[in-house]
């Protein structure tokens, strides 16, 4: 005998089934980036699940704005291949604002569409986690931490590279 979903169970999956399709802020990865325009073309980390219960990736995600902290000054970083990240999807579409910034027209009538996605860098899985991490002061470094400039805590500012090291003292 087959046993009938109730109303509850009926709305409860009708609701999810249509909330996989909603985007919000997921981990994902570099699969390519232009310095010029400081695009890239992203892959969604975590394998998703159709009605059957089978895995599929999604597919790329093209033209994707990268994060970079700043206004007139600005903290410039690489961005490779395979770093990974938080796509953050935009309530609507941002088509017109990546075209043209200020205030611009919704050229599209999308609400919380995967294309709309923004890459904010940085957030790590554990087997790339950020090794000799220190955890004083503020450092920028290169991933293998042999060349950095770091202010620690003390007011100390230490720098190191290949071919010399610099230390600044607090007191002068």
């Amino acid at each position: 005998m087959t046993k009938l979903a109730t109303l509850t169970e009926m709305i409860d999956r009708t609701i999810s089934e249509i909330l996989k399709g909603v985007g919000t802020s997921i981990p994902a990865h570099v699969l390519s980036f232009d310095p010029a325009t400081q695009l890239a073309k992203m892959q969604i980390s975590i394998e998703f699940i159709d009605v059957q219960g089978e895995t599929f990736n999604l597919a790329p995600i093209v033209n994707v704005p990268v994060h970079f902290s700043g206004g007139d000054f600005v903290l410039e970083h690489q961005i490779d291949e395979g770093d990974e990240g938080l796509i953050v999807v935009s309530q609507r579409c941002i088509d017109g604002w990546k075209e043209q910034g200020g205030i611009a027209a919704q050229t599209v009538v999308r609400k919380l569409d995967m294309q709309d996605a923004l890459f904010i860098p940085g957030f790590r899985s554990k087997p790339k986690a950020v090794s000799g991490f220190n955890n004083n002061g503020i450092m920028l470094r290169n991933k293998n931490g042999d060349h950095y400039v770091w202010l620690k805590k003390t007011g100390d500012i230490l720098s190191e590279n290949s071919s010399c090291t610099f230390l600044l003292k607090a007191d002068g």
